[in-house]
């Protein structure tokens, strides 16, 4: 995939691999002790799909340190195929070092077993059955989700935006864990009820859907670089009465299920569901809910999760440390939750669209994010509608604002 260009064969696009060894590393000398502005330079060209590679290494030489860039068009890459390239390449690094033959895990399978196995699938019987799921998930849903915006939709989506980044503070973090056991579900499926949660309170619906992104590859893939991202769609159901477990609840048993449906193509079920294009809008889903988890073994990734607080560290042989970049991909739906989940940190970054929604407003909705998962923890079964949002400071603010003293005329 790496080695791949795309195509017009008239009819439809096609790959072209290229034999050639076309992804080479460019390395750039800076005189600057502040790499940032070069980071965002080289994240900011543009790619084009005819000519490869769509993936691009830039080691950046400064006085003091330096900055490796990998930069990847998503038609080749996703996250978990970023962890595969940074694995090989620390290995094979750290053996060369050190007088080594490299010896890195080979593939069972290639991207092209992927896509035959996707095209069995689209001609077998298999196909009615996820359908049908999808059919029956999605019944008498509404197909939009209005969040209060700043500003009045645009009549065509523009895809520009930008982000909010926090973190949850080590208390939280420490109660999400043991909340979670309690509840009987992973960190990652509580977050996302508190997600869920967060959009009812914002928008008084009781009943939506939004789309939680899932990974195609199976085991024989596991070595395997290329896009394996496929959305599936959640529906919360959240009534003046629902407890935070119930609701936490509901989401597990829907997200298992929706797991083991997961490979109908979402980009054809609103044509087969009959909605209607809207240029406006993304289809049957305006927000998404995605995560990076760092594996058990994955110790290059758990400790970049920390963040830039973090510090430098050492693997394989090198000092490694998180550096500063401009969020991608923050304009595609209204509204995105990203989670970066390690063993010790868990990072939430809300990305929203531009065209909608100021920056204080989509802080405002990550503090509110990170209070109702605090709520949640503390109060399990607590009705979910009551479970307080807002912290000391913005209530105390809230109650002042309501018992102003009156004028005297």
């Amino acid at each position: 995939m790496l080695r791949s260009s795309f195509a017009d064969s008239g009819e439809h696009p096609v790959r072209v691999i290229h034999e050639d060894d076309v992804t080479g590393l460019r390395v750039r000398t800076v005189n600057a002790d502040d790499l940032a502005p070069f980071v965002r330079e080289v994240i900011a060209e543009p790619f084009s799909l005819r000519e490869p590679p769509l993936v691009r290494f830039t080691l950046l030489r400064g006085p003091a340190e330096d900055v490796f860039v990998m930069v990847a068009h998503h038609i080749v890459v996703d996250a978990g195929s970023q962890g595969v390239i940074m694995r090989d390449l620390f290995e094979s690094y750290r053996a060369r070092r050190a007088g080594e033959a490299v010896d890195l895990p080979e593939p069972t399978a290639t991207y092209a077993d992927h896509v035959r196995a996707e095209r069995g699938l689209l001609a077998s019987p298999r196909m009615g059955e996820l359908a049908a799921y999808w059919r029956e998930i999605c019944a008498g849903a509404p197909i939009a989700l209005d969040l209060p915006a700043d500003r009045p939709r645009p009549p065509v989506q523009r895809y520009r935006g930008a982000a909010v980044a926090t973190r949850l503070p080590e208390h939280v973090l420490s109660a999400l864990h043991d909340a979670a056991r309690r509840a009987h579900v992973t960190p990652f499926v509580f977050l996302v009820g508190v997600f869920e949660l967060l959009l009812h309170r914002y928008t008084g619906r009781p009943d939506f859907l939004i789309g939680c992104a899932t990974s195609t590859k199976d085991r024989r893939m596991a070595d395997v670089v290329g896009f394996f991202v496929n959305p599936v769609l959640l529906r919360p159901v959240v009534g003046t009465r629902t407890t935070f477990r119930e609701l936490v609840t509901g989401t597990s048993a829907q997200l298992r299920r929706a797991t083991a449906y997961r490979h109908y193509p979402f980009p054809m079920l609103p044509a087969a569901l009959g909605v209607p294009h809207d240029p406006s809008r993304s289809p049957l889903f305006q927000v998404l809910v995605t995560a990076y988890m760092a594996g058990g073994g994955d110790a290059l990734v758990d400790e970049l999760f920390q963040g830039e607080g973090r510090g430098p560290f050492e693997y394989k042989g090198v000092r490694v440390a998180a550096t500063p970049m401009p969020a991608q991909q923050t304009g595609q739906f209204d509204l995105t939750l990203e989670l970066q989940m390690s063993r010790r940190s868990i990072g939430v970054t809300l990305k929203y669209a531009t065209d909608l929604f100021d920056a204080g407003t989509v802080e405002r909705l990550a503090r509110w994010f990170v209070v109702l998962v605090e709520s949640a923890c503390a109060d399990l079964d607590g009705v979910a509608g009551r479970l307080p949002m807002t912290d000391v400071a913005e209530r105390d603010l809230l109650l002042s604002a309501g018992t102003a003293a009156p004028l005297d005329w």
